[in-house]
């Protein structure tokens, strides 16, 4: 009889955050029947390719400590970026499915604004910023893995077209600001849809998401 495949999802935080930043949002894949991590990296006072380091080690290690075959990834705004960088260092890594959300791959507006102010404090915020020379623009723009983008219309640190990558799977936008993203039902739907079946709104009709998910939270 063949085995079932294995998989966990690894949610990552972005700029400035933490666990709580998605702790609504992995609870709510926990109760869709997800094996889900929270996890924390310093966004603050370490570089991306800094927090790189630190990650690719943790991958590699969860992998084999807990013999998943496969992992999946959630990740909110820089997270994305961060893990994006990490792939271009270890492509090796079995990572399957991508979820981003709001993720500055284009750089961020924001960011560029607050440069000046913070990056001796903050060197992501830098690294971040929409301009041609910067770390962000650096990384290849394609993917091997399976990618949807869900990004918010209303978002100003991260406008819809920042967060634009080549050959992604799948593109949604729901109507909400760069902060409230990982709280939203509908985007927890989304992002349920993704990670079974590879598209936001799968071709059966059934397993598209639900009306009542599509209630605005604020």
């Amino acid at each position: 009889m063949r085995r079932r495949k294995k998989e966990m999802v690894i949610a990552l935080h972005g700029l400035a955050g933490g666990c709580w930043t998605n702790w609504l949002l992995v609870r709510r894949l926990a109760a869709r029947g997800f094996e889900v991590e929270n996890w924390a990296y310093p966004s603050v006072r370490c570089s991306i390719p800094r927090v790189v380091t630190s990650l690719a080690e943790r991958f590699r290690r969860k992998v084999q400590e807990s013999e998943v075959d496969s992992l999946n990834v959630v990740a909110y705004s820089m997270g994305g970026v961060v893990l994006r960088a990490l792939l271009q260092d270890d492509p090796d890594l079995p990572i399957d499915r991508v979820v981003m959300l709001a993720p500055p791959n284009r750089g961020s507006p924001a960011a560029t604004r607050m440069a000046g102010w913070f990056r001796w404090l903050c060197p992501a915020v830098s690294e971040l910023r929409d301009l041609e020379c910067s770390y962000v623009r650096s990384l290849p723009a394609r993917m091997s893995q399976e990618v949807g983008i869900i990004a918010g219309t209303y978002d100003r640190c991260v406008p819809v077209d920042a967060t634009r990558l080549d050959a992604v799977q799948d593109v949604v936008t729901v109507p909400a600001c760069h902060a409230t993203l990982p709280f939203r039902r509908d985007v927890a739907a989304y992002c349920t849809n993704f990670l079974e079946h590879g598209r936001f709104a799968p071709a059966d009709a059934s397993a598209t998401v639900p009306a009542s998910a599509l209630a605005t939270i604020r």
